[in-house]
C-alpha cells in the first residue's frame, strides 16, 4: 500500500470531518458569545481562521493524492491552494506564539501590559501576522509548480508541489530552509521562553493565591501547545532542513504534511484552555444538553 495514496489522504479526511465544525463552533464562540474582546481573543480567532483556511485546502489536495499524485485542478488552483496551504500553516505557528507573549505579559506583568491587551492590539497582530507570511510564502509562485507527466496528451495529468527542475529545486530548498528559520524555530524559541517563564511563575511559592483552576488551566495550555509546535510543525519543518542539505525533495514530505493537518484538531484545544468565556460556554451548552437529556427543562435565561 502507498503511504501518499491511501494513508495520508485518509487521515487528512479525519481531520476534515473534525477539525472543520470545531474551528466553525469556535469562530462562533470567539465572535458571538464573547462580549469584550482583548487581544487573546482577537489571536485566538486568528488561529481559528487560519484553521478553517487550511481544512479547505485539504479539499483539493485529498483528491490529489488519492489520484495518485495526479492533479487535475490546472494551474492557477495549484498555486493558489499550496499558497493558502502554507500561508495558513505558519499564520498558525507565529498566532501561537503571539499567544504566548499575550500569556506571558497577563501573568508576570498582569498591570503594566492591560494597556498593551486590548482588541486593537490583537487585530494589529494579527494583520501583521499575515503581512509576514505572506512575503515569505508568495515566493514560491516563482517557480513552476506544475510538472506535466509527458506519458498523458493532457495538460490536466500533472504533478503539483511535486516535482520540480534543477534550478526550481534549488530556488525551493533555499525558500523552505528560510521559512523554517524565520517561521517556524523562531516562534517556537519565543515560544519556549514565554512558557518557561509562565511555569516558573505557576510553580511559585509567590502565587499561591492563584486559583487552581486557573493554574491548571495555564498549564494544560502550555503542553497543548508545546506538542503542536514540537509534533505537528516539528516533522514537517525537519524536511526543509533535511531536504536543504541532501539537495533532494524528500519523499517523505506528503507524511508530514500528514502530522502537520493534526495542529487544526488540536488548536480548539488552545481556545478552550486559553479562554475562560469558551470553557463558561461549552459547560452551560453540555449541562444544557444533560438537562434535556434527563427530561428536565433548561433554563431560559443562559
Amino acid at each position: 500500500m502507498h503511504l501518499t495514496e491511501h494513508v495520508v489522504p485518509a487521515v487528512s479526511c479525519l481531520v476534515v470531518v473534525l477539525a472543520l465544525p470545531l474551528n466553525l463552533v469556535a469562530i462562533y464562540i470567539l465572535c458571538a458569545c464573547i462580549k469584550r474582546k482583548s487581544s487573546t481573543t482577537m489571536l485566538m480567532i486568528n488561529l481559528a481562521v487560519a484553521d478553517v483556511l487550511f481544512v479547505c485546502c485539504l479539499f483539493f489536495i485529498i483528491p490529489y493524492y488519492f489520484m495518485a499524485n495526479v492533479w487535475v485542478f490546472g494551474l492557477f488552483l495549484c498555486h493558489f491552494v499550496y499558497t493558502v496551504f502554507f500561508t495558513t500553516t505558519y499564520v498558525s505557528t507565529l498566532s501561537m506564539m503571539a499567544i504566548s507573549v499575550d500569556r506571558y505579559l497577563a501573568i508576570l506583568y498582569p498591570i503594566k501590559s492591560k494597556v498593551w491587551r486590548k482588541k486593537i492590539w490583537g487585530c494589529m497582530a494579527s494583520a501583521i501576522i499575515w503581512v509576514v507570511v505572506l512575503i515569505h510564502i508568495l515566493p514560491i509562485n516563482l517557480v513552476n509548480l506544475i510538472n506535466i507527466d509527458p506519458a498523458h496528451n493532457t495538460s490536466e495529468a500533472s504533478s503539483c508541489y511535486d516535482h520540480f527542475s534543477q534550478d526550481d529545486l534549488n530556488f525551493i530548498e533555499s525558500l523552505r530552509l528560510v521559512l523554517c528559520i524565520v517561521l517556524y524555530v523562531i516562534p517556537l524559541l519565543v515560544t519556549s521562553y514565554c512558557y518557561a517563564s509562565i511555569m516558573k511563575v505557576l510553580l511559585s511559592k509567590n502565587v499561591l493565591n492563584m486559583q487552581k483552576e486557573k493554574k491548571t488551566r495555564a498549564i494544560k495550555l502550555i503542553i497543548i501547545t508545546m506538542l503542536i509546535y514540537l509534533f505537528c510543525f516539528g516533522c514537517y519543518n525537519a524536511t526543509h532542513v533535511i531536504g536543504y542539505v541532501s539537495h533532494s525533495n524528500i519523499w517523505w514530505r506528503p507524511l508530514s504534511l500528514m502530522f502537520n493537518t493534526f495542529n487544526c484538531m488540536l488548536d480548539p484545544l488552545i481556545y478552550y484552555f486559553a479562554s475562560f468565556t469558551c470553557q463558561e460556554v461549552l459547560k452551560r451548552y453540555f449541562s444544557q444538553k444533560r438537562r434535556l437529556s434527563n427530561g428536565i427543562e433548561a433554563p431560559l435565561d443562559t
